[in-house]
């Protein structure tokens, strides 16, 4: 079957004998093959001449019926009549006219064409979604689907595009509207790490017997603390710990080994969440340099935070993810709830890695923004969710539609409050960062001493942060061996007495 065009849109292509033909489909006969019009030329610009005036012979004839002040369904009617229904197959007019008179002008009919807003039609859409059903409402619910719904937005759309061409509006309010999501979580397909996350993930306990259980699959050195590796992966899932051995003994087979070691399992840890180590990774100075201040600014808020997990490890060596550092915490003990502090805590040491580039180099870089993103995320649950705000109290002023799918969540409350939200979402991260900014410049030698170090080694632990930052709390193995020794001799001369 020949390729549908609209009616008055035509086509030029170049013949095999050099000249130019122009095509222009008028409709449809009774087996649904297009009607045309042709012209021929010697040249393109003649051709395309020719066409033009073909398209405006053929052209829908300008109606006196177009008025300023008519309804949006008297032009939904007329735009359908006089540009579209003539181009349509008759299995499609049926298509366009259950949605326009069975849909759109009961709806949006009365409305004049030039006060119709965006909001009219986003409340139109939200209608068609929840109860626009007008049979069959027991077999399918009171609400169209998905394709339907945007069927009516494409030709609300399109109609609104033709009356700006007409002069009657000056701005079509059907682009930028925000429609209903796509599919309710009920009607999804789920994938299979959708129907992975439908089960409870494990906890310490439960991640610890995980990690043993794929751990007697390969050689385990008997060092290994599952217990740590248990800590460190808080929130993640069966599948993801078996991965973790799967590529602790990948790193080891890569080192000529046949035992897995520690060290091993910690670097699994990072591949897995953040990817792979990207080494031959070609980064500039000027952004290495930026990346360690941005980590160390992290991690010395972190650390002087009460409320803060401690620092396991910091490195600025690029990974497959894209992220070109990072600063792991693992907190000491298995959390399942939070406090205002602690969620505050958390969200300053997110603005640690942007207020670090501010204090160092007066300028700010695009580095922040997943934390970004994370601390808004945490600041809006706080008050949305959290019952943590001093304005709205215990409001519930958000809900959360398909926990184990999207996540999508929508505002039930006024335009009003969500703008004061925002307001206040703004405030607790500002103030944050101002913390973590005080904090940092408190303690800037500690923060350059850090990055030095970081830039060296690129790589450091917990305890060698802690111990650049605070040297004196930390006793040195030399330290511990001395005062070891004194309290061994008694003991040892003590048992030759007896012996003797």
């Amino acid at each position: 079957m020949a390729k549908r065009r609209p009616s008055g849109d035509g086509m030029v292509r170049k013949k095999e004998d050099g000249s130019w033909e122009g095509r222009v489909v008028i409709g449809y006969d009774e087996k649904n093959l297009p009607k045309t019009k042709n012209v021929l030329a010697k040249t393109k610009s003649e051709c395309v001449e020719k066409l033009k005036q073909l398209q405006e012979q053929y052209a829908p004839p300008k109606s006196d019926k177009i008025k300023l002040e008519m309804p949006f369904g008297e032009w939904m009617d007329f735009w359908y009549q006089t540009y579209i229904k003539s181009g349509l197959r008759p299995a499609t007019q049926n298509t366009y006219e259950s949605t326009i008179y069975q849909h759109i002008i009961p709806q949006l009919g009365k409305i004049p064409l030039c006060q119709l807003t965006q909001k009219d039609l986003q409340q139109f859409y939200a209608h068609l979604k929840k109860e626009g059903r007008l049979v069959r409402t027991e077999q399918f619910g009171k609400g169209l689907s998905d394709r339907m719904v945007r069927m009516c937005h494409a030709k609300c759309r399109a109609a609104l595009d033709q009356a700006m061409q007409e002069n009657l509006i000056r701005t079509n309010p059907a682009v930028g509207c925000k429609l209903p999501p796509k599919r309710s979580p009920e009607m999804q397909v789920l994938s299979l790490q959708e129907l992975q996350l439908l089960n409870e993930l494990p906890d310490l306990k439960g991640r610890e017997a995980i990690l043993k259980v794929h751990g007697k699959k390969v050689k385990v050195d008997e060092s290994v603390d599952y217990n740590e590796i248990a800590r460190a992966t808080n929130g993640a899932s069966g599948a993801e710990l078996a991965n973790i051995i799967n590529e602790a003994a990948i790193a080891a087979v890569k080192d000529n080994r046949k035992v897995v070691y520690q060290r091993d399992m910690e670097e699994a840890i990072e591949t897995v969440i953040a990817g792979y180590q990207r080494k031959n990774a070609v980064v500039s100075p000027r952004d290495k340099l930026t990346v360690s201040y941005h980590e160390c600014g992290h991690a010395l808020v972190a650390a002087k935070l009460k409320n803060s997990a401690p620092v396991q490890k910091i490195t600025i060596i690029p990974r497959t993810s894209g992220a070109l550092g990072y600063t792991m915490q693992v907190d000491e003990e298995e959390r399942l709830l939070m406090t205002r502090e602690q969620i505050l805590d958390k969200i300053t040491t997110f603005c640690g890695g942007r207020a670090a580039e501010q204090l160092i180099f007066g300028r700010i870089t695009s580095g922040a923004s997943n934390d970004i993103e994370q601390a808004t995320k945490l600041a809006r649950a706080m008050i949305t969710r959290l019952g943590m705000s001093d304005t709205f109290g215990m409001m519930a002023l958000e809900t959360q539609s398909g926990q184990y799918l999207s996540g999508d969540s929508n505002l039930v409350c006024s335009d009003q409050t969500a703008a004061r939200i925002d307001v206040e979402v703004k405030q607790i991260i500002a103030n944050c960062y101002e913390q973590a900014y005080q904090i940092l410049s408190d303690n800037k030698e500690k923060l350059h001493e850090t990055a030095k170090v970081l830039l060296e080694k690129e790589t450091i632990t917990g305890m060698e942060f802690m111990a650049i930052l605070a040297p004196n709390q930390l006793p040195s193995a030399e330290t511990e061996k001395a005062e070891e020794k004194p309290e061994e001799k008694p003991d040892d001369s003590a048992d030759d007495v007896e012996v003797k």
